[in-house]
């Protein structure tokens, strides 16, 4: 019989410590993303009547452009801060 693999957690987008400052500081809008593209990483956050979860990556794009090379989707996915 095949021995089955168990995949490691991914590291959490967004680290736990921000995690848990914005449930503290705005617990309806406490949700954080699942994954990101590759290259992005978590930059900041601010609240200023809005939750706003800022994110940087390596090839300078800006926060809605994607390079279009044709070998994947990027997929909208998050979770509630717990």
């Amino acid at each position: 019989m095949p021995r089955l693999e168990v995949a490691e957690p991914l590291p959490d987008v967004v680290p736990v410590f921000t995690q848990q400052r914005i449930a503290a500081t705005v617990p309806p809008l406490a949700y954080v993303p699942a994954r990101l593209a590759i290259g992005w990483r978590y930059e900041r956050w601010t609240h200023t009547g809005a939750l706003r979860i800022f994110f940087v990556n390596k090839a300078g794009l800006g926060p809605d452009r994607f390079a279009d090379v044709g070998l994947g989707r990027i997929v909208a996915s998050g979770h509630r801060i717990r």
